[in-house]
């Protein structure tokens, strides 16, 4: 059984949280995208993709069940640079007879890159500041867009956190591969926000 756990993620000024509610979120959707055009008018042009980004994303969440999402939505000098993070609760890795970190790791593989295929992923360990150790997958893989009709690469980053009775799930991702580099350091510093709160009568 998952353990009921309270958490907080601290997002840039720049981002916004979006509802991820079916019978409310499109609404929520637009008023994120105005408000961004708003402050950049650069991105107007782009309302269209903005849009639709925002739907599959708030979609994708809310079918696996996050429990939170947060959404980027930054001018390029061809387009547009979207992103978002989600949080998840999940119950506790199977047991392999280590540590609840160890059996994390041990269930995530790197696929190392070859110089004919861009897709890659690497597997580590971090520590965040505020929630202790974790497990991290990061790199390039494939994400469906526009309603499951596209497949395009993306930069991605997996952090998971476990906590007595669950584990946390921290994902952060862009289509914007192209700069994967910056994105996962900004990836990596919003992650280090994360802070779990564990409710009274719950396992400490």
């Amino acid at each position: 059984m998952t353990a009921r756990v309270a958490f907080s993620l601290s997002i840039p000024p720049s981002w916004s949280e979006i509802d991820l509610r079916p019978l409310t979120r499109d609404r929520a959707i637009a008023q994120i995208v105005q408000d961004r055009y708003s402050k950049v008018p650069e991105l107007r042009p782009h309302r269209a993709e903005m849009v639709s980004y925002l739907r599959d994303t708030a979609r994708s969440a809310w079918d696996i069940g996050c429990r939170y999402c947060g959404v980027f939505l930054e001018a390029a000098d061809d387009g547009i640079v979207p992103g978002s993070v989600t949080v998840s609760i999940l119950p506790p890795a199977p047991e392999t007879g280590g540590q609840p970190l160890e059996d994390i790791v041990s269930q995530l593989t790197g696929i190392e890159a070859t110089h004919n295929d861009q897709y890659w992923l690497r597997t580590t360990t971090t520590e965040l500041t505020h929630a202790g150790p974790a497990a991290r997958t990061y790199g390039i893989q494939p994400i469906h867009l526009n309603n499951r009709r596209i497949t395009a690469p993306a930069v991605l980053m997996n952090t998971f956190v476990p906590f007595p009775g669950g584990v946390a799930l921290i994902s952060a991702g862009s289509p914007a591969a192209e700069i994967h580099e910056p994105l996962l350091e900004l990836f990596d510093a919003v992650t280090d926000t994360f802070r779990l709160h564990p409710l009274p009568g719950e396992n400490q």
